[in-house]
């Protein structure tokens, strides 16, 4: 059986000392029987809460504490900070290197006004689910779209089209390589593989067209770089 205990985090709560809220809400009100914690955990008012209180707390409550190890990639403890600064500096493969995973954002397909199609380069739009989720700076990226576990790979562009309407809302319209399905309504995962270029506003059509073949060029020969088996 499962259960979720949920606390309002008053004011009132945040004085509580470190060694009653283990007391009186971990050990008697869920019967704790382990705790992870992190390297640096801090806990309590104060942050006067530690491992060496808990520990104290262990022997008396009979429950084991499990402390977890940081995680060191170059030399360098990955935390929540340093994963939000490599997605606003635009760096996505290290972000992926940071999680073990491509930041993603998933959401339906949703109808746009069709513009894309109308200069030879139709987009899946996107109505993303966590509207609150932390999205990568605008610009054009390489993408990959998983629908249901197929995987399409193709260019996004995220931000406000200034080329057409500047309105100020954010929009991440995807065009897949070699992909001509009707995915309307269908759940897809946009994941970000390698930034290209920041969002420009453009002259004229044509002189947008003709950068986006080449950030097309570009997305394929990455492409073949990281997948030599395959065609692109």
């Amino acid at each position: 059986m499962q259960n979720v205990l949920i606390l309002n985090f008053t004011y009132e709560f945040s004085q509580t000392p470190p060694e009653i809220f283990i007391k009186s809400y971990l050990h008697e009100k869920i019967g704790m029987k382990k705790m992870l914690i992190g390297y640096d955990h801090l806990f309590g008012h104060n942050r006067e809460g530690n491992e060496d209180l808990l520990q104290n707390l262990s022997k008396d409550m009979n429950f084991e504490i499990e402390k977890i190890p940081p995680l060191v990639i170059h030399d360098e403890i990955i935390s929540s900070t340093r994963i939000r600064n490599a997605l606003k500096n635009k760096d996505v493969r290290l972000t992926k290197e940071y999680l073990g995973y491509d930041y993603l954002v998933e959401g339906t397909v949703a109808k746009g006004d069709g513009r894309g199609s109308t200069i030879g380069y139709p987009t899946i739009n996107l109505d993303y689910k966590e509207k609150h989720k932390l999205m990568p700076p605008n610009g054009v990226y390489l993408v990959s779209a998983d629908f249901d576990g197929k995987i399409e790979y193709g260019m996004a562009n995220l931000g406000t089209r200034p080329t057409f309407l500047n309105d100020g809302e954010q929009l991440l319209e995807t065009n897949l390589f070699d992909f001509s399905q009707d995915v309307y309504g269908r759940n897809v995962k946009i994941a970000f593989i390698e930034f290209l270029r920041d969002e420009i506003k453009f002259q004229s059509v044509n002189e947008l067209v003709e950068k986006i073949k080449d950030d097309e060029k570009r997305c394929r020969e990455i492409l073949r770089r990281d997948f030599p088996d395959k065609s692109f």
